[in-house]
């Protein structure tokens, strides 16, 4: 209600400075204003259902992500082949976690 109000003592002060209610560019600015203002309104006094609706997506999301981080993750794969070397010969990066290096051995395995 507090903004409504200063919304309109803006829009008051334009026009009498103006003196007269056809200042086009006082109902362009004033016009622009109530929207502008009203739009904040609306996401502020919603703010916490947005932000409830956005965890509920990260929820969800949370998943997806970790499958696709897995996907990639060099530490599931350990290291790389490489090729051209009679046996197998897998090649690590100097600061492979324990776990990478566990993976490198499973892989180095198989092959």
């Amino acid at each position: 209600m507090r903004s409504f109000i200063s919304i309109i003592a803006i829009g008051v002060a334009i026009f009498v400075l103006a003196g007269r209610l056809d200042y086009w560019q006082g109902w362009l600015f004033f016009s622009t204003l109530l929207i502008f203002m009203t739009g904040f309104g609306v996401f502020f006094t919603k703010k916490q259902e947005l932000m409830q609706e956005k965890l509920r997506l990260a929820l969800k999301f949370k998943p997806v992500m970790m499958r696709i981080y897995k996907k990639y993750d060099y530490n599931e794969y350990g290291g790389a082949p490489l090729l051209g070397v009679n046996g197998t010969a897998l090649k690590c990066h100097g600061s492979s976690k324990s776990k990478t290096i566990k993976n490198a051995i499973i892989t180095a395995k198989r092959y």
